[in-house]
């Protein structure tokens, strides 16, 4: 089951980063553009990150884990925030 889901998480990383490339998601705006890669960036990790959670054993490796969640979270919340007071 752990496989299959993060097959699935690592299949959903390739078709962000392939949209990623195509000129409908960036913009000539790179402050925007910067804030939205790194918030997909975050958001895979907490997808991976959950996953192990679920099915992962090692308790070293678990509380790595949620540490990650957690600091990506507050990250994406920053990100957010700061391109609201980027835009003009």
């Amino acid at each position: 089951m752990f496989t299959q889901q993060q097959s699935q998480n690592i299949e959903a990383m390739n078709l962000k980063l392939q949209k990623t490339n195509s000129n409908d998601t960036l913009s000539k705006d790179y402050d925007a553009n910067f804030a939205t890669l790194l918030m997909d960036q975050r958001q895979d990790s907490i997808d991976m990150a959950t996953t192990y959670l679920q099915y992962g054993k090692n308790d070293t490796l678990r509380a790595y884990a949620q540490q990650l969640v957690d600091q990506s979270k507050k990250q994406m919340n920053s990100l957010k925030s700061m391109a609201k007071a980027t835009v003009k």
